[in-house]
């Protein structure tokens, strides 16, 4: 598995390989599911479930687009207070964007 130098922290470059293992097939199952629904009773047949699929799904993308985010930005929690020390202003906007990232996330 390979490593990526980003800054003072090591990214791992197999980082992806879970989340889309998790991401994809779950999305694919609550796509077939509406077009299940879909086929079998129409969309005048939708019950409350139904509807919420769509929520869900956008919840569940959602959060794997903001944990990527912050994965790749930096969060605070990555550094010490000596490499805070010595970073330029720029790359500390870069991680406070990447925190807000991870707290959307939660």
């Amino acid at each position: 598995m390979g490593a990526v130098r980003v800054r003072w922290v090591v990214r791992i470059a197999a980082f992806h390989k879970p989340l889309l293992t998790l991401s994809i097939p779950g999305s694919m199952i609550m796509i077939l599911r509406t077009i299940v629904r879909l086929r079998t009773v129409g969309i005048r047949h939708f019950q409350g479930d139904d509807y919420l699929i769509f929520l869900v799904l956008l919840c569940y993308v959602g959060d794997a687009v903001t944990v990527t985010m912050a994965y790749y930005l930096g969060t605070n929690l990555d550094y010490t207070q000596d490499q805070f020390a010595a970073m330029t202003p720029a790359q500390i906007h870069t991680i406070s964007i990447g925190s807000r990232w991870e707290t959307l996330a939660w």
